[in-house]
C-alpha cells in the first residue's frame, strides 16, 4: 500500500494492480470494488449502496459518526 496514492481522480496501474489482487481474495459474487479517497465519498458511497440494496430512503447518523475525532 506505501506504493499506492488512493487520490482515485487519476486511475493508476499500481491502483489497478492492487484492486486486482484485492478482489481475487473475495468470492466471486463480490467482483466490484470502489475506492474512495475522502470520507464524505465513503459515506456517499455506503449510503447509494445501501439504498439501492434495500430500496430504504432513511439512514441513521449518530453523534460523531462523522468525524471520528469528535470534533
Amino acid at each position: 500500500m506505501t506504493a499506492v496514492n488512493t487520490n482515485t481522480r487519476y486511475v493508476q496501474e499500481a491502483l489497478v494492480d492492487y484492486a486486482e489482487r484485492l478482489l481475487a481474495t473475495f468470492p466471486e459474487e463480490l467482483s466490484k470494488l470502489s475506492i474512495a479517497c475522502t470520507w464524505s465519498e465513503a459515506n456517499d458511497l455506503a449510503v447509494r449502496v445501501a439504498r439501492f440494496h434495500t430500496g430504504g430512503e432513511g439512514i441513521i447518523v449518530t453523534r460523531c459518526a462523522y468525524d471520528p475525532g469528535g470534533n
